[in-house]
């Protein structure tokens, strides 16, 4: 990794850092992916198409494991209403030669709004093993969060693993008490506990990454009337890449998302039973990626994503299900004008299946469709500085009544 000087590269992070907070100020989260809120979250049949048209390219996700000072970004449109948002920054600095500082804020947002996630680690130790403080403080101290961390080797190196244990809300119990702004007629019997694993490995032409966390059961009681919430969830993503001598790729991508709420009844219906929640989303992405004729990148693959959101209850007004499964090919052409810019065209088809039920629904039940959609944008780089991608999109399906679908503006900044 190529570094700014120290002043030029603090001007820019705190440049970034600025626009970031002015552009999207809403309230940053320390973690916790869920709350115990039950929704009716959904998504359309086209949108596997926009979740994959969205992510950054294959190359930039496999340099951005490496990463350590840098930002990525991703939005793009994925209905009349909501986008799809990806967000990352990154900050570590050196001090002496056992000490070192890292800063991290994430987001995905999809299928709903997410929390964002934001965590600072101090590090201690001799290469390459290593022993972190983990956490961030809240203004409310019952809302801040304490954990620990030990990794071994660093994200620019070849190999690097981490574990992180962070408990949430780690003195709500103890400060949750009754003041003129506070009540304090709830507590944690079980507080969440999140546990993180990341590693990757890189070896002549072997690349593998996996991310896991989990947050163990959490449980909310209310005194009075006595109710009790719980929630708990994971998420585990795999990737692995192959390279031949030729300049080939063969790559897999797994991803797997599964969320559980549990919700007491609401007073004005006592006899009810309990609500719960099961949510859950996974990808399987098989692709393959080559150079043509010196100037081209050429890559093929097969995505095939499902999503689910269930919520099950006595009450036949409460019970909700919306399922949308997707298999799709993709095609993705990269042409070279020069060493910095590149045209980028796209190529997206697959058969989308809805199923919803819910009490008052007005849409047919079940729907199969076929789904195509194009795309075209630049590709702006250098190395070890930026990436910038704008890109559109067309829906080839609905060509007669709604040619142009949206698009998206990525970009993945290293300072």
């Amino acid at each position: 990794m190529r570094y700014l000087s120290n002043s030029a590269g603090s001007i820019l992070t705190a440049t970034f850092l600025l626009a970031e907070l002015l552009i999207f100020p809403s309230r940053i989260h320390a973690q916790f992916n869920g709350d115990f809120t039950i929704e009716r979250h959904f998504l359309d049949s086209e949108n596997f198409l926009d979740w994959k048209a969205y992510q950054v390219p294959l190359d930039w996700e496999e340099e951005w494991h490496f990463t350590e000072n840098g930002m990525r970004y991703s939005v793009g449109s994925i209905s009349m209403y909501r986008f799809y948002v990806s967000k990352e920054i990154r900050l570590a600095h050196q001090i002496g030669s056992n000490f070192k500082v890292f800063y991290k804020q994430k987001e995905e947002s999809f299928y709903t709004q997410e929390p964002g996630y934001q965590e600072a680690e101090f590090r201690f130790g001799v290469h390459p093993y290593f022993v972190s403080l983990t956490g961030f403080p809240e203004h409310s101290k019952k809302l801040g969060h304490m954990g620990f961390a030990i990794s071994y080797g660093e994200r620019s190196e070849s190999v690097f693993v981490r574990y992180n244990q962070l408990e949430m809300f780690t003195v709500f119990n103890e400060k949750n008490a009754n003041t003129d702004k506070n009540k304090d007629d709830r507590y944690y019997s079980k507080l969440p506990m999140m546990r993180e694993l990341e590693m990757h490995y890189q070896q002549n032409q072997l690349f593998v990454s996996i991310n896991h966390w989990s947050i163990g059961g959490a449980e909310l009681k209310i005194k009075q009337p006595l109710k009790s919430y719980s929630y708990h969830g994971s998420y585990s993503e795999l990737n692995t890449d192959w390279r031949n001598n030729g300049g080939r790729i063969y790559g897999l991508t797994v991803k797997n998302l599964s969320e559980y709420r549990r919700n007491p009844p609401d007073d004005s219906e006592f006899n009810s039973s309990d609500m719960e929640q099961t949510l859950g989303l996974r990808s399987y992405d098989v692709y393959l990626s080559w150079p043509w004729a010196g100037k081209n990148q050429l890559t093929l693959g097969v995505l095939s994503s499902l999503f689910e959101n269930r919520i099950v209850s006595d009450s036949n007004a409460k019970r909700y299900l919306c399922r949308l499964g997707t298999d799709q090919l993709y095609g993705f052409w990269n042409h070279a004008r020069s060493e910095w810019f590149r045209w980028r065209y796209s190529l997206q088809a697959g058969q989308a299946e809805l199923s919803k039920d819910f009490l008052d629904i007005d849409v047919e039940p079940e729907q199969k469709t076929m789904e195509i959609k194009a795309g075209f944008g630049f590709i702006l780089e250098k190395a070890k500085h930026y990436r910038f991608f704008v890109n559109t999109t067309w829906d080839l399906d609905l060509f007669k009544t709604r040619q142009w679908d949206g698009g998206s503006i990525l970009l993945q900044f290293y300072f």
